[in-house]
């Protein structure tokens, strides 16, 4: 495969035709925010009819982006600084956004970044609550997700490596009730 695109096709992006045939994939394993991911019934393979070049369309990239984050700070592993970093950029938030929401200086979220200081358990705790909060504007997030993240035990042992996140494509209602649109949403392990 030759490139992940992320919008709407509507030409081949090698060649300008707007001939292709669009098939569903129902596995596509892929990499999100630097973890490996599993996105089930919700991938087409773009193939042009014109110059057989190939791509692979992932729909609503930014969601998926949000689904990504939402999971990974659901998980007990404490987070490390690279991971901080990503997924503040998920939220759009700017270092000193996100220090003045955490009632932190600049320098105290760029040395949590940077791995030079670490986070205490209230802090990462606060942290992954108000990230939440902003990333359930792109994501569903449910009040249980809320109170299972207060509860959460914070380990500071992390996995040699990250175990496989499964995703699928769901419909879901907005909140007025009239339209429904598709979401990301984690699913479980196969």
């Amino acid at each position: 495969m030759s490139k992940t695109a992320t919008r709407t096709m509507t030409s081949c992006s090698a060649c300008g035709s707007p001939k292709f045939n669009r098939t569903r994939i129902l596995e596509h394993e892929d990499t999100v925010l630097g973890y490996p991911v599993m996105l089930h019934d919700g991938v087409d393979l773009i193939d042009c009819l014109n110059c057989d070049h190939i791509a692979i369309f992932i729909p609503d990239m930014p969601g998926l982006i949000a689904t990504v984050a939402a999971s990974r700070l659901m998980m007990g592993e404490k987070l490390n600084g690279r991971e901080l970093q990503l997924i503040r950029k998920s939220t759009g938030l700017k270092a000193v956004d996100l220090a003045q929401k955490l009632d932190v200086t600049p320098e105290t979220v760029s040395r949590w970044e940077n791995n030079k200081e670490p986070m205490r358990h209230e802090a990462e705790r606060s942290l992954r609550l108000k990230v939440l909060n902003i990333l359930s504007t792109r994501t569903h997030v449910f009040r249980e997700d809320y109170e299972a993240l207060i509860a959460l035990d914070i380990n500071p042992i992390r996995p040699g490596k990250w175990p496989l996140m499964h995703f699928h494509r769901v419909k879901v209602r907005d909140v007025d009730k009239r339209n429904v649109e598709p979401q990301w949403e984690t699913a479980l392990a196969a």
